[in-house]
């Protein structure tokens, strides 16, 4: 066998370790999947059954950020295929091919076969044992399994991010219709946050000193596509930004101290101060142009993260999908960094220790977390929406604030306390999880109202997890015309508490 086919075998090995390690953490993660994911599938099951992208028949509320994951979610209802191993095996395939396009960009970029040569790599030559390495590291990553397995659309956005990455580094400028266009449009219309990458890659484009009629291009190809998807759904549901904004906000003091600290757990879960590697990177005059680009990229996620507080669901859903970006340019930088063979090889292995020995680190807890939330999830919110199906009126209307499988189960209109999928509330002054409106809720007369305890008999506010809640709770009309009926053990300090209407026809007085 000769040098370069062996080098090619520990290639191939290298990534198919790192994918290893990925599926047997997924699937041992299989039964795990957050309560927002339902909340898209309620979506798009009305979707199917002809009722439009809406959360309750009727009421025309965006109360998702996902556009096209939630379309991909309606195709396994309306084929009748099974949807949790759908939704499962669709970010399983995401997450590989966004580790296999790495390899390719790392190969086309940062990384090619001869780092020390001015001469641009040659992609078809194939991919070199360090191009491999970046995308192993993603793949041996336990917050990447977690992320992928939670349901959301984190694995699709993180796959977009790296295809429009790959494209607009490797597509010719006199390419008539730029495939970076398309591919942000629908990253852009994944989460409405992925526009701003647009803005960058544009930005980018004039760094890089591509011709104008490229550039314009460019933005015209995310405008066309992307402008005629935001026209329709403001049309179609009235505000120009997603409910979830105006329920959520952004950009205050709190929210930045929240996406901070987040963040700071993130950056020590995946190598802390190894990350100082990266502006290495840009060293090498050849590389520069890309190593921005990657850069950029990285930075823009990293302000949406402090700007949105980061996310209320899904552990580390905004920051992940510029890990495979980070990991490249960490390799890259040692790259550039260091030139003897031997002393590159020791700091590249010392410096992969580092970044998945603190992830290692603290999996097996957030492991146990997860498969117990998914477990509590079926014992506590999906029994309760299997009552409410099998035992109420399909007219029954209910309000609970974990809007996802207990309302999607039980099929009946929901009252989002919260806001996300309720417009009136998401457009109250105030923050997210704070502000409420007692009278607005009782005068809909859902028949039935779940309130989220800490105790099984509340008898104070200091007992509810939400302050609306405990407002709820403590109205005299409230207490006078709802009756507790039965509760659900979320876990030791989190139940669901049911509330019967008194007057009530479509739920049965023994409910």
């Amino acid at each position: 066998m000769t040098r370069p086919d062996f080098r090619t075998v520990i290639s191939g090995l290298l990534l198919v370790a790192g994918a290893t390690v990925f599926v047997v953490l997924f699937v041992r993660l299989w039964p795990f999947m957050t309560d927002d994911t339902f909340i898209s599938v309620r979506y798009a099951k009305n979707l199917v059954e002809g009722h439009g992208l809406v959360y309750n028949p009727g009421e025309r509320v965006e109360g998702y950020t996902n556009f096209l994951w939630t379309l991909w979610l309606a195709i396994p209802l309306a084929l009748g295929l099974p949807l949790a191993p759908f939704i499962k095996i669709s970010n399983m395939l995401l997450t590989l091919a966004t580790a296999v396009l790495l390899a390719r960009l790392g190969a086309r970029t940062l990384l090619s076969r001869d780092p020390k040569s001015d001469e641009a790599p040659d992609s078809a030559t194939g991919i070199s044992l360090l191009a491999m390495l970046p995308a192993a590291l993603f793949l041996a990553t336990p917050n990447v399994a977690l992320g992928a397995a939670d349901g959301l659309e984190t694995a699709l956005f993180g796959f977009l991010l790296m295809l429009a990455t790959w494209w607009f580094l490797s597509e010719s400028v006199e390419r008539r219709v730029p495939r970076s266009g398309l591919a942000l449009a629908a990253l852009a219309m994944t989460r409405p946050d992925g526009a701003l990458f647009a803005g960058w890659f544009v930005i980018a484009a004039l760094l890089l000193r591509r011709p104008m009629g490229y550039v314009v291009r460019l933005a015209a190809v995310f405008g066309i596509v992307f402008g005629t998807y935001f026209a329709a759904r403001a049309l179609y549901y009235g505000h120009l930004l997603p409910n979830t904004f105006y329920a959520k906000g952004g950009g205050d003091t709190l929210l930045l101290e929240r996406g901070w600290a987040e963040l700071k757990r993130f950056l020590v879960e995946s190598g802390g101060w190894v990350w100082l590697l990266i502006p290495a990177a840009c060293i090498h005059r050849r590389t520069r142009g890309a190593a921005i680009v990657l850069c950029g990229a990285v930075v823009v996620r990293l302000l949406f993260q402090l700007w949105s507080g980061g996310p209320w669901m899904g552990r580390y859903r905004f920051l992940i999908p510029a890990l495979p970006i980070v990991d490249l340019l960490i390799v890259a930088g040692i790259v550039q960094l260091i030139r003897g063979r031997v002393a590159r090889v020791i700091a590249l292995t010392a410096v992969c220790a580092v970044i998945l020995a603190a992830g290692w680190a603290i999996y097996p807890r957030w492991e146990m977390f997860s498969l117990g939330y998914g477990s509590a999830l079926r014992r506590a919110h999906m029994a309760l929406g299997q009552a409410i199906s099998a035992h109420t009126r399909s007219d029954a209307v209910m309000a609970m604030d974990d809007a996802g499988i207990g309302p999607l189960v039980a099929d009946r209109r929901n009252i989002d306390m919260l806001g996300l999928n309720d417009e009136h509330i998401a457009h109250l002054p105030g923050r997210y999880a704070e502000k409420y409106d007692v009278p607005y809720v009782l005068g809909r007369q859902p028949d039935l109202i779940v309130l989220l305890s800490r105790v099984e008999r509340p008898s104070r506010d200091e007992d509810f997890n939400l302050v609306g809640h405990a407002a709820l709770f403590r109205d005299e009309e409230f207490q006078s015309r709802y009756r507790f009926v039965r509760s659900y053990m979320f876990d030791l300090d989190y139940y669901l508490l049911v509330y019967r209407r008194l007057d009530s026809l479509a739920v049965p007085a023994d409910f």
